[in-house]
């Protein structure tokens, strides 16, 4: 299974089914999952849930994603936003923990797919 549709199953999946080492927290249009391959101490995927609105086929990129309905596009990427801020406060609050101090926490998009089909 490529790691593109491990994706896809995680946001299909009921979030108590997915066991604590990969869903960090879950929201009602969103999951936030530890990411599987890291470039950094901390580095979470914020996945929009798929469901009759939101389906793979407009969530494969994020021009994809708004080139569809940029109305209910938009309010997905301001879900988002919110859960990725939700994300940073844990992330520093686990700095401060583990290290005693913070340091910036970046926030952006995977520029193309990590990872293939």
């Amino acid at each position: 299974m490529s790691y593109r549709s491990a994706l896809r199953n995680y946001v299909l999946s009921k979030p108590e089914d997915l066991g604590s080492d990969i869903l960090l927290s879950e929201s009602e249009r969103c999951i936030t999952i530890f990411d599987k391959f890291p470039k950094a101490m901390f580095h979470f995927l914020i996945l929009p849930k798929l469901d009759k609105t939101v389906t793979a086929g407009v969530t494969t990129n994020l021009s994809t994603f708004l080139r569809w309905d940029k109305q209910v596009a938009f309010e997905y990427l301001h879900y988002m936003k919110s859960d990725a801020e939700a994300a940073k406060l844990m992330i520093e609050d686990e700095m401060t923990k583990q290290h005693g101090f913070q340091w910036d926490v970046f926030i952006g998009f995977h520029a193309v797919p990590s990872m293939g089909e």
